[in-house]
């Protein structure tokens, strides 16, 4: 076994993720916090997807996804929409521009996914995945 601590490990691999979204992200002008809600609202049913639920889901506070949901709105990738049940809540929707970025987004975050996990077989894809989430 490494001598290497885990965590210290998590966090390289995170920034190793960071350098390769950045790097795919850039012709997009588009964050890895940006591209996370994209990737959210591209594999959610239209309209189900509020601000909490993003909050919820990857720990950020409201000012945090508040300001991500104003510059995605700012490029016309995300609207708020009012909550079909719901009148004081909003849901976010994609834009028919973001929409008709879907299939290029979505083979974007596969071949980030493919670059993360060149080294890995799938069975020790399939392990590592249940390993960080036990921790999580």
């Amino acid at each position: 076994m490494s001598t290497t601590k885990i965590p210290v490990l998590i966090k390289k691999a995170s920034l190793v993720f960071d350098k390769i979204s950045n790097q795919l992200l850039t012709p997009y002008d588009l964050t890895n916090s940006q591209f996370k809600i994209l990737m959210v609202l591209m594999h959610a049913p239209a309209g189900s997807v509020r601000q909490i639920d993003i909050e919820n889901k990857f720990a950020m506070t409201n000012p945090t996804v508040t300001g991500l949901v104003q510059k995605l709105e700012a490029k016309d990738l995300v609207k708020r929409m009012p909550h079909p049940e719901d009148k004081r809540s909003k849901v976010l929707v994609l834009t028919d521009r973001a929409m008709g970025m879907k299939e290029e987004l979505l083979a974007l975050a596969d071949d980030l996914e493919r670059q993360m996990t060149q080294n890995l077989n799938h069975d020790e894809c399939e392990q590592l995945a249940a390993l960080l989430l036990k921790i999580l």
